[in-house]
């Protein structure tokens, strides 16, 4: 039932005829604006979920500050949503888990290592803080990761695949403690297949 027809029964059923012409009208018109808000709220309820509504996705950017220094100028629409969804995320955590999983939403599959230090179970000659190195992790990737259209996450006039590192390092670096260093490998024994 529309909303004329819910305003036409809140009218006094022996004051007022819903058939009189100027009533009519004002109740049609009404009628057609609380229908086209209710429409207008359903769409404005989709918008919560960043990642079902893409109509709403530079609103999502806005507040969180996107794009920003790991954009490029052409960005896909599958890196945009990528990319809000790792500032989404920014607050999660700081552990290995938590960067192979940032990983895996930028479309990589990576292995995280520490480099261990000094410790019960060490031999006599190991150096005790290993240095500079204490503060160093590795990220060993794939020598390629390609990413490819997809449809309902990518846009018309979009390349069909590309390839490239650059949003790995960059969202690494800008998330990662700020005391420590992380170095990139690919393609070695350590990567995934």
């Amino acid at each position: 039932m529309g909303h004329i027809r819910l305003l036409q029964h809140l009218l006094p059923p022996t004051s007022y005829s819903a058939e009189a012409p100027r009533l009519r009208a004002q109740l049609h018109a009404e009628g057609n604006a609380l229908d086209a808000a209710l429409a207008a709220s359903v769409r404005a309820v989709m918008g919560i979920d960043p990642f079902r509504a893409q109509e709403w996705l530079p609103d999502w950017e806005r507040v969180y500050g996107l794009p920003d220094a790991c954009s490029h100028p052409d960005t896909t629409l599958q890196e945009r949503i990528m990319a809000l969804a790792i500032a989404v995320q920014e607050q999660a955590g700081l552990s290995r888990a938590w960067f192979t999983r940032l990983a895996m939403l930028l479309g990589y599959r990576v292995v995280v290592h520490e480099y261990p230090p000094f410790c019960a179970g060490s031999h006599a000659g190991d150096m005790l803080t290993n240095g500079d190195w204490q503060w160093a992790w590795g990220v060993a990737a794939p020598a390629i990761t390609e990413r490819r259209f997809s449809a309902g996450r990518s846009a018309a006039g979009e390349t069909l695949s590309s390839w490239g590192d650059h949003l790995l390092e960059c969202v690494f670096r800008r998330l990662k403690p700020a005391h420590t260093e992380v170095l990139f490998s690919y393609g070695g024994t350590n990567a995934p297949d």
